[in-house]
């Protein structure tokens, strides 16, 4: 490719770029949690996680990525909960191993659970349908491991660009500090690596896209 047309490829990915940022800004901010507001800002996120945000919750088995998604769940449904019937800005929860207990859920938010391979394919080509039935979907929350899960949170990004929904996915590292071979998207990520489940306390830091690392951040009792 000649270099002028090289150079005006990169100005254009950099306009759309700031462009998408602009567009996420504006939809809102759909989560930011006080007991992170620290953490936030220092990895350059002040006002949270916002509408076409890809967040990954990392960490090994048992270190609290399904409870914080719950928490997540709760706080960012904290105002809605004042209209349970109101039909904007529902979640849509995929449970892929096992479903959540005591979930509170408003009429529009919805949890799945596909118990088979079967069930996962047939979720991944269905979204995009499942969207158009669901306009005001505001969070989408993957939790579990599956085969196939990584192409479904894959269908999931490419979707962003379509629907205006912040994406919330774990991910189990084999063991602590074990990289993970596969490619994983995200604009911010959640490193969980202690959970005390006698007290509801869990330890986290965050991690940027561009490698910021915050100090640890504990959260205690978070209701």
């Amino acid at each position: 490719m000649p270099l002028r047309e090289r150079v005006a490829e990169i100005e254009h990915e950099s306009a759309l770029q700031a462009w998408q940022r602009c567009q996420r800004v504006q939809r809102g901010t759909v989560w930011q949690p006080q007991w992170l507001a620290d953490a936030f800002r220092h990895v350059g996120r002040a006002d949270g996680v916002h509408i076409g945000d890809t967040v990954l919750l990392y960490g090994k088995s048992g270190s609290g990525k399904s409870y914080l998604l719950q928490q997540i769940v709760a706080d960012a449904g904290g105002d809605r909960r004042n209209d349970p019937e109101d039909e904007k800005d529902g979640a849509l929860i995929l449970m892929l191993d096992r479903p959540w207990t005591n979930m509170r859920l408003r009429a529009c938010d919805h949890a799945l659970t596909p118990k088979t391979r079967g069930d996962v394919l047939a979720l991944i080509h269905g979204l995009d349908a499942w969207l158009h039935a669901h306009p005001h979907t505001s969070l989408v929350l993957v939790d579990g491991e599956a085969e196939l899960k990584m192409d479904l949170v894959a269908k999931l990004v490419q979707l962003q660009r379509e629907w205006p929904f912040a994406l919330f996915y774990t991910f189990a590292a084999a063991a602590a500090g074990h990289a993970s071979e596969v490619p994983l998207p995200y604009d911010l990520r959640i490193d969980c690596y202690r959970q005390d489940t006698t007290r509801g306390n869990l330890a986290v830091r965050l991690l940027s896209k561009q490698g910021t690392l915050s100090n640890p951040v504990e959260m205690v009792h978070p209701r």
